[in-house]
């Protein structure tokens, strides 16, 4: 459905029970997804040549894939599904639950606007932060010391 559908290239990292499926759906595409499962260094390589992340995962206990992607500099583009734990700055990272039309348009806005997705891209890193081992153990550690300090 995006404009941008010829310049698309559809990467799925992974080799789960939808491969067939997703092969089966995407005859016809002009680029075909790419299915693999990569290694950590793979994957690292294949984030930096993307522009987009798109997180459509109907279930996400929590998010790790997309806080991953953010903080390698993508810009993700996140299901607004009530079971998921993904993070969205605002809207505009968001596509309405299962709507590949929405989805569409979203792609398409931060492929138009390249200059707000670099900067868009900054706030995610920045954003990703408080999320790092350092920072999630020293909040575990508070939690611990109130936790064992309070008895």
């Amino acid at each position: 459905m995006s404009k941008y559908k010829n310049r698309i290239q559809l990467i799925f990292a992974g080799d789960g029970d939808y491969k067939s499926s997703i092969e089966r759906d995407a005859c016809g595409l002009i680029n075909q997804p790419i299915i693999r499962t990569y290694s950590r260094p793979e994957l690292l390589e294949v984030i930096a040549t993307c522009d987009l992340y798109v997180h459509a995962a109907n279930e996400e206990t929590e998010g790790i894939a997309c806080l991953e992607a953010a903080t390698c500099g993508l810009v993700p583009i996140i299901n607004d599904s009530p079971n998921s734990a993904a993070y969205a700055i605002d809207e505009k990272n968001l596509f309405n639950y299962n709507d590949a039309a929405d989805l569409a348009e979203k792609i398409d806005y931060w492929l138009d606007h390249p200059k707000e997705r670099n900067e868009r891209s900054l706030e995610y890193l920045d954003f990703t932060k408080k999320y790092s081992l350092a920072e999630s153990m020293s909040a575990m550690e508070k939690m611990f010391k109130l936790v064992i300090y309070k008895q």
